[in-house]
Formats: C-alpha cells, structure tokens, sequence
C-alpha cells in the first residue's frame, strides 16, 4: 500500500527516498518507488527476496493434551493450521506462491530502476549491500543523508528550488 501511494505521490511532485541505517526488504520495496534514491555508504540496503515461516506446534500441543480437529469444505483450507505439518501438494502450493511474490518484487524494483528483471534478479536472493556497493550495482542513486536528499528534491522542483525551505517534520507519539 505504501509503495503504491508513492507512486502517487510522484504524479504530484517529485519524490525522493533517503535511506539511513536499514533499508532492506520493505523499506527497500517502498524506497524503489521513488525518484532518486539517496543511502549513506553504511545503509544497510536491498535484502530484494522473500520468506516464509510456519509455525507447527503438534508436539507441543500434544504434551499439553490439546486435541484439535480440523473440519473443512476445501482440501487445502487449513494448511496453515500450526496442528499439522504440510503434505507435499500444500509444500507445492507455498513455493508457487513465494516463487510469484519474489518474481514480482524483483519486477517492482526493475520498474523503479528503469532496468529490466534479468539484471536485478542476480543482486536479489535475499541479499544485503552497503549503501556504497548498492550505489555501484545502481541500487542507489546518490551517497549522502537528509541534506543530499533534500537537494536531490530542490533539483527536481526545477526553477526556484534552490529557495524551497526544508523542514524535518517528527511525528508525536501518543504513548
């Protein structure tokens, strides 16, 4: 949703991502979207990839005496259902569905760097880089933090930008 709403936000005015510490995975997802992209040479960047985790808790329901019973009207309807394990078919299914998530996450990142899948793909796989390896495979547009991002917006404000006042804005926190 969020990746979504700034491709919207770019039909209105330019946007760019600053990346600090981390920026992998979802962060990275979101950030792609962006114009430029502007990381220090330490973020931790990319991490382009997928996973899954599955909780089976038989045993452990077991030794507590929690029976359960599973009613179902589709084949496959509890497969996620921590008191059993997968079969293969339901195993089949999960790496179909990782193998589309991870084709398409790899797709939004060559769309948001203008490059084609077949060159993302080999620096995905769940991989890390540091903002500067990230800038050398084109991960990354600019090295720097908040400054250089925000000269990164005057410059694509075009005339008058040198004059667009920046201000950081921190949210409250409602504890």
């Amino acid at each position: 949703l969020i990746h979504r709403e700034v491709i919207r936000l770019k039909e209105k005015k330019p946007v760019v991502a600053c990346f600090s510490g981390v920026a992998a995975s979802g962060g990275y997802y979101i950030g792609v979207a962006a114009d430029a992209i502007v990381a220090e040479p330490t973020t931790i960047t990319g991490s382009i990839g997928v996973v899954a985790a599955r909780l089976v808790a038989r045993q452990l329901l077991d030794s507590l005496g929690v029976k359960t019973e599973i009613v179902r009207k589709a084949p496959h309807a509890d497969m996620f259902s921590p008191a059993r394990e997968m079969d293969a078919s339901e195993r089949a299914i999960l790496d179909r569905e990782l193998d589309e998530f991870y084709s398409e996450f790899v797709d939004i990142v060559a769309a948001g760097r203008g490059r084609d899948a077949k060159e993302i793909e080999p620096l995905a796989r769940g991989r890390v880089w540091s903002g500067t390896a990230a800038k050398e495979r084109g991960l990354v547009d600019v090295l720097g933090g908040m400054d250089t991002a925000i000269e990164q917006v005057r410059e694509r404000v075009g005339r008058g930008g040198g004059k667009l006042p920046a201000r950081l804005l921190i949210p409250r926190r409602s504890d």
